[in-house]
């Protein structure tokens, strides 16, 4: 089951007829329909790979960022890394959001600070962290709709190079009984404690990336 969570590798979230979409708990723990639709732009450096939309809106540009995944980077707006003005822009936002994608897992980072967030984190300076990570039974294919998922919320923060899993909680939207209580077990596995663990670091070293761009 823990294998399950993690997943592995990426995939470009690819575009059928009619439009697949896949529910997902956003990071006002809302649940909601995304789908994609590819558009592939291999001129830049993060290249471009299509859109989101949520509902019947444009959730923003996916770009091929870190690590083979497919992200939507915002502020008070989308940011485009290729864009310095705007990398600019992010370097001195005090919100930071992140829309990942990868094969079985969407996930939705929230990164605030009473500073700017990139300052905060070159200083060691507190970071609030809120993270929901949607997990999909069917890891290889987002081509189809499929609402056999659950979503670990984590709430953290990262001070002073110390980073620990504050608080989770689940939110579900599973209809396999099977599936239910092995997520429901979860909560008693010391293994599910180490994965949270290891997605927090990875997603403070997605907002080093972020920091970092040029």
């Amino acid at each position: 089951m823990v294998l399950f969570m993690v997943g592995c590798g990426s995939k470009t979230p690819q575009n059928h007829s009619p439009k697949p979409f896949r529910y997902f708990f956003d990071n006002d723990a809302n649940l909601k329909k995304i789908s994609f639709k590819r558009e592939v732009s291999e001129q830049e450096k993060y290249n471009k790979t299509g859109v989101a939309r949520v509902e019947r809106s444009n959730l923003g540009t996916m770009y091929e960022t870190a690590n083979h995944s497919y992200s939507i980077i915002m502020t008070n707006k989308q940011i485009n890394p290729n864009n310095k003005d705007e990398i600019s822009s992010l370097k001195n936002s005090q919100t930071i959001k992140i829309y990942e994608f990868n094969q079985g897992n969407i996930q939705s980072i929230n990164f605030n600070s009473q500073n700017q967030v990139c300052t905060s984190l070159q200083k060691g300076e507190k970071i609030d962290i809120k993270s929901v990570n949607n997990y999909y039974a069917n890891h290889y294919d987002f081509s189809q709709n499929d609402n056999d998922l659950f979503a670990s919320i984590i709430l953290s923060s990262y001070e002073n190079y110390e980073l620990a899993v504050s608080k989770y909680s689940f939110l579900q939207h599973i209809n396999d009984d099977d599936t239910k209580q092995k997520v429901a077990a979860l909560v008693y596995d010391d293994k599910f404690k180490q994965v949270l663990g290891a997605n927090l670091q990875r997603q403070v070293q997605i907002l080093k990336f972020l920091c970092e761009l040029k």
